[in-house]
């Protein structure tokens, strides 16, 4: 969950005069019901500066982890936040569908930058996110460079897929590694925010086609005028 995203929500919580305090607990637990799964390899693809990658390390600190994430000054500040966790690997490029190289919409607001074009909706919602630049990345897909690195992957595997709109793509190019995993934690839009993304029931068909259980939400994003929910952190398991 971003800053300005806590931010909001406290700011939210104090108009309703909720005691955020009390929800603490949740937010400690939140990730308590992987210790079922005995996860002890996780993918983290989109890893920005590192957060996701460091709370599940922290909390599992035996699970191997491999991040991904394109952008360089971004993946600079991941190294600085994680070069302390031996069990934490960075990569510095994008997955997609293709190998070679291609261009990123670099947002001013790094954790909005996306392969594909911001939608309407997006920058009228969040006017933060407005300003971008373009950048080159290599692309590899996930399956071809797991074999190229020889990376021997422990199964069980979670992965972690969160790349503003491209998560179909980067699906298409990892479904023998995605089919090895037992959960699957990925962002879902149910409006497009990115230009021709495939929303929520694209995902939802390809992972339980896939063998996969939908099980709920995580970080459910809100419009702050109409308060219809806009994207989530869903979550598929496959016992």
């Amino acid at each position: 969950m971003t800053v300005k995203l806590k931010t909001f929500i406290k700011s939210l919580f104090g108009m309703l005069d909720i005691d955020i305090k009390k929800l603490q607990p949740y937010q400690k637990n939140r990730f308590a019901w992987i210790e079922k799964y005995k996860i002890n390899t996780l993918i983290d693809i989109g890893s920005n500066i590192g957060q996701f990658a460091l709370e599940i390390g922290k909390k599992y600190p035996d699970i191997e982890i491999y991040s991904f994430e394109p952008i360089r000054d971004v993946f600079e500040e991941f190294r600085q936040n994680t070069h302390k966790y031996k069990r934490i690997k960075g990569f510095n490029i994008a997955l997609g569908d293709i190998n070679g190289s291609l261009k990123i919409l670099k947002n001013d607001f790094s954790a909005s930058s996306s392969i594909l074009e911001m939608a309407d909706l997006h920058k009228e919602t969040f006017p933060y996110t407005k300003n971008m630049h373009e950048e080159n990345v290599i692309i590899k897909r996930l399956d071809d460079f797991i074999q190229e690195q020889g990376i021997k992957l422990k199964y069980d595997l979670m992965i972690k897929l969160d790349v503003q709109g491209y998560e179909d793509r980067v699906l298409k190019g990892g479904m023998h590694t995605v089919e090895n995993a037992k959960i699957i934690i990925i962002e879902v839009s149910f409006f497009e925010l990115y230009a021709n993304q495939i929303l929520f029931s694209g995902i939802y068909n390809t992972l339980t086609n896939a063998g996969y259980k939908y099980i709920g939400d995580l970080d459910i994003i809100y419009h702050p005028k109409t308060g219809i929910p806009l994207s989530a952190d869903a979550i598929f398991i496959r016992d």
